[in-house]
């Protein structure tokens, strides 16, 4: 084997000595805790929902390691619109969620491996796990100090080694708990572009999640989208990123989890967690003729990994075999199919509209088709859909805008200055205020400054004209509850 640099990645081909030689000691340095200090700068991340190259639905390479190593980092393609994930997914057959996870966080060099690989050609990401219960009482109160202190170690070390998102498991918590957990994993230090990612479990090993975060007043959670409903709420409440639906159960291979949900109902989610900012991603079960469903519900991330498509499995122990990752091929043909069609062309509009609705670029006329195009995708009335691509004019504009790249702040601010009355001007009733906003935006996007407008982004200004938006079109809140976006100042429960 030999390496060929694509990027700040490598890639293993055909061997000649001094090549092999020289990969070996990048192993021997990451070895010897010399973790790859350009790592994190080589970070890719994970785009901006529904204006990322390549394409809409990434789908998402699970691995504990060894096989994203000698198999999805062998070809440039294979990376091309992919997630390279790791973690581990085996689990012996007939042992449930309770003694062993579903998914458990990879070996930590493993990781520094894989990056060393993988470079800037895709985002790689990891999953961290669930609370770490270090007594036999499980009293979270006594045992939180500790436990949050090992999860902020483990995150601080895949952040620093370029993670472009870690996954946090949110299982066997109250959602008061939840809160407090995550307020406190906010504090880990990354750049803005690297993820925090709650994971909701809608099988709980107790059969219901209680939600004790307002009012005093306790309910259960019982069902897949009460749960789901609640998760992305508190996932932008908790400070985090992105939200994961997870179909998971004591049950291996899993169930799909785009079959333990109608479409209907999996596009809901999609689009409520995308109106408030949210990145998001499903998995479970997936097989190669669920992957169309999941892209059709316009969702960022669809989890593949394990015994249904990308390992052989032993039916009688439920370990696992080799990586087949010459099944990636076929993932993407099956993805790429399935955005070519007329529901997936709206899937794209809408995470697109969505997005734009959340950031407050949209114009009445843009506005005005977002909803008509939700319920169609709803209906899966490819008619409506089509009728929509093709006799909008503003379902024609909103296509034709650039894809972000590397830069979604830049993105977002030039979104907003398309026209000269967005949605987000609604609510600001001091002319001079808008003015100067604008001419600040227009200044940083003329010199593409990403990192000046990722600082400006929390700022008072910003910030307080986008709760006017909020609340001049209604979307401020949920019910008689208060409406969280993600990125908005929040504030932790005391506890």
């Amino acid at each position: 084997m030999s390496l060929v640099a694509v990027g700040t990645g490598f890639l293993l081909i055909m061997t000649t000595p001094s090549l092999r030689q020289a990969f070996h000691l990048a192993y021997r340095r990451i070895k010897n805790s010399e973790l790859l200090i350009e790592a994190k700068n080589s970070m890719r991340f994970l785009g901006t929902v529904g204006f990322r190259e390549h394409s809409q639905s990434y789908v998402s390479l699970t691995d504990p390691g060894e096989g994203h190593i000698f198999g999805t980092t062998r070809r440039a393609r294979w990376m091309a619109g992919a997630i390279v994930h790791n973690e581990h997914l085996e689990r012996p057959k007939g042992i449930p969620r309770g003694e062993i996870g579903s998914y458990r966080i990879p070996e930590i060099v493993d990781f520094a491996c894989v990056r060393l690989h993988v470079g800037a050609q895709a985002p790689t990401t990891a999953y961290v796990g669930r609370f770490p219960h270090t007594a036999a009482t499980r009293n979270l109160e006594h045992e939180f100090l500790a436990a949050t202190n090992i999860v902020k170690a483990s995150l601080n070390k895949f952040f620093d080694l370029g993670a472009a998102e870690c996954k946090v498991s949110m299982d066997d918590l109250t959602t008061s708990q939840m809160l407090k957990y995550m307020h406190a994993l906010t504090t880990v230090p990354r750049k803005r572009l690297q993820y925090l990612s709650a994971a909701f479990n809608i099988n709980p090993a107790g059969g219901s999640v209680t939600d004790d975060a307002v009012d005093g007043h306790p309910v259960e959670l019982s069902t897949p989208m009460a749960i789901c409903r609640r998760g992305i709420q508190l996932a932008a409440q908790g400070g985090f990123d992105k939200v994961t639906f997870d179909g998971a159960s004591d049950t291996y291979p899993s169930v799909p989890v785009i079959r333990q949900l109608s479409f209907a109902q999996a596009l809901e989610l999609v689009h409520e967690a995308h109106s408030v900012g949210l990145v998001t991603y499903m998995s479970a079960g997936f097989t190669f003729k669920n992957i169309k469903d999941a892209v059709y519900t316009g969702v960022d991330g669809i989890g593949l990994g394990g015994a249904q498509i990308l390992r052989y499995m032993d039916k009688t122990t439920g370990m696992h075999g080799p990586y087949t990752e010459e099944n990636i091929d076929r993932i993407k043909v099956e993805r790429g199919d399935a955005e070519k069609s007329v529901r997936g062309r709206g899937a794209l509009l809408l995470a697109r509209l969505d997005h734009m609705h959340f950031e407050g670029s949209l114009t009445m006329e843009e506005a005005a088709i977002r909803i008509p195009l939700y319920h169609a995708l709803s209906r899966q009335d490819v008619t409506a859909i089509e009728h929509i691509l093709k006799e909008e004019p503003a379902a024609g504009h909103v296509l034709s805008i650039f894809c972000d790249g590397k830069q979604p702040y830049v993105g977002r601010a030039r979104r907003i200055l398309r026209s000269e009355a967005p949605l987000l001007r609604q609510g600001v009733t001091d002319d001079a205020v808008w003015v100067n906003f604008v001419q600040m935006l227009t200044r940083m996007v003329a010199e593409k400054d990403e990192v000046g407008l990722q600082e400006l982004y929390p700022e008072p200004t910003w910030t307080r004209i986008r709760a006017a938006y909020r609340k001049a079109i209604g979307d401020d809140t949920v019910g008689d509850r208060m409406k969280y976006f993600q990125g908005e100042p929040c504030y932790a429960l005391k506890m």
